[in-house]
């Protein structure tokens, strides 16, 4: 029953107590056991240190009085080390913690030993004999502490011996790896990537390294194999199988928990998605963000907070976060300092319309990279606030843009959407306007200007998932608002992993497509989610049809028509080679809605939209009345 409440537990991670702590709290034997094993060594090493210090006198005193000393200051020492493993907190202990109990042990012991030994002094033993004694004991155990360490630390990588690295959570590290060292072919564990808030020492014995160290591991093949023990991040572990892959050493994930029942938690967008996650080229993401300044807009949403994590696990030399709302910044610097502590991070309240505000930033803290994830994103929402989605989506790219350019950084990448192909909505519109803006600056900067464009995230705010989750909370139904309603759906982390690559990838001025697989009938996924949490569509839970809203297309496409979609060198990103506008169109239209959203005019920037995007098809208007029910009508047609 213990071993199972370790997996999770993340009380107890947090308060950094691993296996030894669950062992403590269904066992208390165990760990009676490794308190006594612990006190026998400790009087085995004061044994010794008690002979040299009574040889060191000149000559031996009396048998008896040697029993009587020795009798004293083993039971006085026997007992203080036995009371201090009993008492100490249940966990591995970092070397500099073990040799501090060390060292106030030894100062308490020997100040008793020489209160008693000057109160009654056997015959021919001085009280300095204790001092003496101490001194030696001292030495003794930091010896037999550090040399072990020396050796795995500085012998065995010049031995060349080899072992496992294992990859897991802090509050399963410690139990994996005493299982592994039980298992006489894994070898010994010479790397623990912790999954949670990095920390120095080790855990179970094991030496915990970060994930550059995990890398050159892996290069210098000081390791046999990787194994991954769940529950790890699906991101970290997409990150390690890659460095496997590249290094060409094997990684193998041991089996997960089985869960004690189905249920609504148990739902996640991978297992809804069913198929693999896509694979990093890991070395390109290091070059772009190894020891780099890097910026995320709009951090505190899904997709931005994603990304930061993600940054963090390669060591930039400063993520700077923006986003203009209070609770989320805080919690996704909250976050970020729990998972990447060493990570220095800078987090900044600030609108990215506020061109002032935006100047300060960038003069401040001159940013390599740049992701531009801030944006309105609600469809039916911009309908009915388009100059609102224009002051955002357009002209706050323009604004952290051209702040870009100006004071040099290497890369911007701007998150766009499948929404922007041939679009029907306003949101769709403004970023087809942003990646035309991108396109433009591609093509007149230094910095390299990207765009990458995928469809619907399963998890983000305000996604179907979580619409879902919380109607079959309330007993359903699950509403879809056409029964052909078709989307394409990529999880957070992995939708966060290939804009990193394909950041990474682009020279300037590509709009970089995701491959998100076949797109999938929204009315299939909510059956899956009422499957998947024990229940069966249509009898235990109803599904309901409430017809399209404004500004929706029944299905999203990835390309343009006029596009032609290259494979890159990764197999899940493709390069739309769009035809360009000229640079004078956009900066027209740039200026036209700059001055349309300080007068709140709604449909005037609808009407600027449809002139500068002509694939632009707005809800309501003339083309969208003659062609959009009819598309839907032969779909109903054609529909069972």
């Amino acid at each position: 029953m213990g071993r199972a409440q370790v997996g999770g537990s993340g009380e107890w991670a947090a308060m950094g107590i691993g296996a030894e702590a669950a062992d403590a709290r269904f066992g208390g034997g165990r760990v009676v056991g490794e308190a006594l094993g612990g006190a026998s060594r400790e009087v085995v090493t004061w044994g010794v240190a008690l002979g040299v210090a009574l040889r060191l006198g000149g000559r031996w005193p009396a048998p008896s009085v040697v029993a009587t000393v020795a009798a004293l200051l083993l039971l006085l020492k026997g007992g203080a080390a036995l009371l201090a493993w009993l008492l100490r907190e249940p966990r591995p202990l970092a070397p500099g913690e073990e040799l501090r109990w060390l060292f106030g042990l030894s100062i308490i012991t020997t100040a008793i030993a020489t209160i008693v030994l000057r109160v009654a002094p056997p015959a021919g033993v001085a009280p300095s004999l204790a001092l003496v004694d101490g001194a030696l004991a001292l030495g003794f155990g930091a010896a037999l502490r550090l040399v072990p360490r020396l050796r795995d630390g500085l012998l065995r990588p010049l031995s060349g011996s080899r072992g496992v690295a294992l990859v897991a959570r802090p509050e399963v590290a410690a139990l994996e790896t005493r299982r592994l060292v039980g298992v006489e072919e894994s070898g010994p564990v010479v790397g623990l990537l912790v999954d949670g808030p990095t920390r120095r020492g080790r855990i179970g014995g094991a030496r915990v390294v970060a994930l550059g160290e995990f890398a050159r591991l892996l290069r210098r093949r000081a390791v046999t194999e990787v194994i991954i023990a769940p529950p790890v991040h699906a991101a970290l572990a997409s990150t390690v199988q890659a460095l496997c892959t590249h290094a060409e050493v094997p990684c193998r994930t041991l089996a997960a928990p089985r869960p004690v029942g189905v249920g609504i938690e148990s739902i996640t967008a991978e297992a809804l998605l069913e198929r693999p996650p896509a694979q990093l080229h890991c070395d390109e993401i290091v070059r772009m963000l190894a020891g780099r300044r890097v910026l995320v807009t709009g951090a505190g949403g899904s997709i931005g907070s994603e990304l930061a994590v993600q940054v963090a696990r390669f060591d930039p030399a400063l993520l700077a976060l923006v986003d203009r709302t209070e609770n989320a910044l805080f919690l996704v610097e909250r976050n970020l300092e729990a998972r990447a502590p060493r990570c220095e991070l800078q987090a900044r309240l600030l609108d990215v319309r506020d061109a002032a505000g935006v100047e300060r930033l960038f003069s401040s803290l001159r940013p390599d990279v740049v992701f531009h994830a801030a944006a309105h994103k609600h469809v039916p929402l911009m309908e009915r606030h388009a100059a609102e989605a224009a002051h955002n989506n357009v002209l706050g790219t323009r604004t952290v843009g051209d702040a870009a350019h100006r004071h040099g950084a290497d890369a911007f990448v701007f998150i766009s959407t499948d929404k922007a192909v041939n679009p029907t909505s306003v949101m769709g519109a403004t970023k087809r306007l942003g990646e035309l803006y991108v396109q433009g600056m591609a093509r007149r900067s230094e910095t390299r200007f990207v765009a990458v464009r995928f469809g619907n995230v399963l998890g983000s705010s305000g996604s179907v998932l979580p619409i879902f989750l919380e109607q079959l909370r309330r007993g359903g139904p699950l509403t879809v608002t056409h029964p052909e309603m078709r989307r394409y759906f990529m999880s957070i982390p992995e939708a966060c992993q290939l804009v990193l690559q394909a950041g990474a990838l682009g020279q300037g001025g590509e709009v970089f497509v995701l491959d998100m697989g076949a797109p999938v009938r929204v009315v299939d996924l909510a059956r899956r989610v009422i499957e998947r949490a024990g229940l069966r569509p249509g009898i235990d839970v109803g599904i309901a049809f409430t017809g399209m809203r404004p500004g929706e297309k029944l299905f999203e496409e990835l390309t343009l028509d006029a596009e032609h979609a290259d494979r890159t060198r990764h197999p899940s990103i493709f390069v739309g080679r769009i035809d360009t506008v000229p640079w004078g169109e956009v900066e027209r239209t740039l200026e036209t809605l700059e001055r349309l959203v300080r007068t709140g005019d709604d449909g005037a920037v609808v009407a600027a939209l449809e002139e500068a995007i002509p694939e632009y098809i707005a809800s309501g208007s003339a083309r969208w009345l003659r062609d959009e029910p009819a598309a839907i009508r032969l779909v109903e047609e054609a529909t069972p």
